[in-house]
């Protein structure tokens, strides 16, 4: 059998696959380089706002350290037993990982197992210290830079890997599950803003981190952001299944609804790395055939006709699906949609689709299974019986992990629905124990489960008076923050590839009644504030590196209510976007010698006893390294380096 005719059996994706494998370095660079930014502002044990307490090895027998270590196995407990402290260990990591990530973004050669195991353990060991300012892109990055592993080569990229097609088929699922999940919680709330299809234009105000974009699509027509609404239902919902398909024509359609939905998101909203994770991870619906000649496929005519025959039925067929589910009427020349189906019908359709989407899952890997038992070129031409029984073993083992991950994996997207909740099963509770804990396994769709109907911000203000004048408010002035549309008169800039956790962490916290006791942290950023801490005010914004010359000697919170100002305002006042409408205090203004910030303080226990710090020229080393990258915000480092590596990348291919 030749191998265009195996190719007519089984897709070849050895260029697919180093291009995820690719994009993904690029992914851990971008992801390292926004924590290491961050890091000193946030984990330090001198000026960060929640120091973590690494506990070390212990035991007095090796089977005791081994059992310890298991049980938390991060790279900084290594580094501590080489007396390498906290934090100094958190920039060594940061800074081998972007070195690493760095190569295996420019050059392919770099894109080996070794590598992405190195680069998965150590961002997981950043992500174990993150907790409060944990991301849901953590979580992505994570899962499905464990299926790069299983999909990397060992040493070489030319060669197919015996179970490389069934590791794009578990890369899709994961893929699944986290546009499926993100689709399903939206209505599953029962929230009314979902249901009457006014949620996008609610979305735009309310969004985390918005981009200048997002202001100008705030006032588009109603009609049309319903529209618009519906058609995020139906890609979330709908389109995800076309990601099974055996037929690679549906496979590429879905692929390319996805990248424009993405790429709309990107423009929307400053998400970090989250929405361009998933832009790689969109690379697993296509093969080859892709970017190489239909001739070396040896694909004809006919097949060209029959696939655009089946991408023509996919799209009646979703129109038609849309048409039963959505009424689209027009009046007087404007937009209205409504919703045709009700939140029972809704709930059994989506019972349903949970329960059949691993069934499913598990049929296309077993599928690829069989077919690359068939067809593979590595099982093909393996000399002799035992050489092809080695390579089906290691193809069934691989196999039996991919089923085993798509099992455990039921437990958190069986929780989308009530009726499917296995949690308190025996599965579920290996999940909770294992799966969760080591971050193999993720639950996603949690931070749509709320969606607000206005926009709510904390601000932080000081004033450099001693006695506090209640009825001179002018004394209060804000600190400058960069990506929160918090200022009047300040531009929102977009973050690309650059993750501000500080920001999302304002933003959780004014969710669910924005208690005070879920907000301890702010106690001790006002405390590193009204110390002038230079790594403070880098996390708010650089510019109040310039600003801050002495510390302030009052520091308070306040809580706003915030709506974007009218569009024709915003045309005669450049810059002008955000109106504060409502004003209150959250929390009193506090000195550095006040009582209650450090009864606050005291509450999140942090470590008071400082770390032992040795090797004094790594130490200082990270400090001249650390000083030479805060030169600009974050934003403009991390995607700096990306397009700096872009540009090496092609200078090396021309070479």
């Amino acid at each position: 059998m030749g191998d265009n005719e195996k190719f007519t059996i089984l897709s070849n994706v050895i260029t697919t696959r180093n291009l995820i494998l690719r994009g993904f370095c690029g992914i851990y660079l971008c992801a390292f380089l926004s924590f290491y930014v961050q890091a000193e502002g946030l984990f330090s044990h001198v000026n960060g706002i929640l120091p973590p307490e690494i506990e070390s090895i212990k035991g007095n027998y090796l089977h005791d350290q081994i059992i310890s270590f298991v049980d938390r196995p991060t790279w900084i407990r290594i580094l501590k037993i080489f007396q390498v402290a906290t934090f100094p260990a958190i920039e060594l990591i940061c800074i081998a990982g972007a070195i690493l990530s760095f190569f295996g973004f420019v050059s392919r050669r770099f894109c080996i197992l070794p590598i992405l195991t190195i680069l998965w353990t150590l961002y997981f060991s950043l992500v174990d210290i993150s907790k409060s300012f944990h991301n849901q892109a953590d979580d992505l990055l994570l899962e499905a830079g464990l299926v790069c592993i299983l999909l990397a080569p060992g040493l070489s990229l030319k060669s197919y890997g015996v179970s490389d097609n069934v590791m794009m088929q578990l890369m899709r699922w994961v893929l699944f599950r986290f546009l499926f999940a993100s689709g399903v919680v939206k209505l599953a709330t029962g929230c009314p803003h979902w249901w009457n299809l006014t949620a996008l234009k609610h979305h735009l105000l309310v969004l985390p981190l918005p981009t200048n974009l997002s202001f100008y699509a705030y006032y588009i027509p109603d009609g049309y952001l319903k529209l618009t609404t519906a058609f995020v239902n139906v890609s979330e919902l709908l389109c995800p299944w076309f990601f099974f398909a055996p037929i690679r024509s549906l496979r590429f359609f879905a692929f390319y609804w996805q990248i424009f939905l993405q790429l709309c998101i990107i423009a929307t909203g400053n998400y970090g790395f989250l929405n361009f994770t998933i832009i790689v991870m969109l690379l697993s619906l296509l093969d080859d055939s892709h970017f190489q000649s239909d001739k070396y496929l040896g694909r004809t005519n006919f097949r060209k006709v029959f696939s655009f025959i089946l991408t023509m039925i996919a799209i009646f067929f979703i129109m038609i699906i849309s048409m039963i589910f959505y009424k689209v009427t027009f009046n007087d020349g404007k937009i209205d949609v409504t919703v045709l189906f009700t939140k029972n019908q809704y709930s059994d359709i989506i019972h349903q689709m949970i329960k059949l989407s691993p069934f499913i899952m598990t049929i296309s890997i077993l599928n690829v299974f069989l077919q690359s038992c068939i067809a593979h070129p590595e099982i093909t031409s393996a000399k002799g019986f035992f050489g092809k029984l080695s390579k089906i073993i290691h193809l069934l083992a691989l196999t039996m992990i991919a089923i085993s991950l798509v099992g455990c994996s039921t437990v958190p997207h069986g929780r989308l629905h009530p009726d499917t909740n296995i949690s308190n099963t025996t599965i579920g509770k290996v999940y909770n124990d294992v799966f969760l804990k080591y971050h193999i396994v993720h639950e996603y769709g949690l931070h749509l489960r709320n969606m607000r109907s206005e926009r709510l911000e904390l601000g932080i203000q000081y004033t450099n008076n001693e006695k506090i004048d209640q009825t001179t408010p002018k004394q209060w002035k804000e600190y400058d923050v960069t990506y929160r549309p918090v200022n009047q008169n300040h531009s929102m800039p977009y973050a690309g590839l650059y993750l501000s956790r500080i920001d999302f962490k304002f933003f959780e916290a004014v969710g669910k009644g924005a208690k005070l006791e879920n907000n301890l942290w702010l106690a001790s950023l006002i405390k590193q504030l009204l110390k002038n801490n230079r790594a403070a005010l880098k996390l708010l914004g650089h510019e109040n590196l310039l600003k801050m010359k002495m510390p302030p000697k009052h520091i308070r919170v306040i809580f706003m209510k915030v709506s974007y100002v009218p569009r024709e305002d915003a045309d005669k006042n450049n810059g002008l976007w955000m109106r504060k409408i409502l004003n209150a205090e959250y929390l009193p203004p506090m000195s550095i010698t006040s009582n209650e910030l450090d009864e606050l303080v005291n509450k999140l226990r942090i470590p008071k006893k400082k770390e032992k710090e040795t090797y004094p020229k790594l130490l200082n080393f990270l400090k001249q390294t650390r000083m030479f990258l805060e030169v600009a915000d974050g934003h403009f480092l991390v995607n700096g380096i990306i397009l700096a590596s872009f540009l090496i990348m092609f200078r090396l291919k021309k070479y």
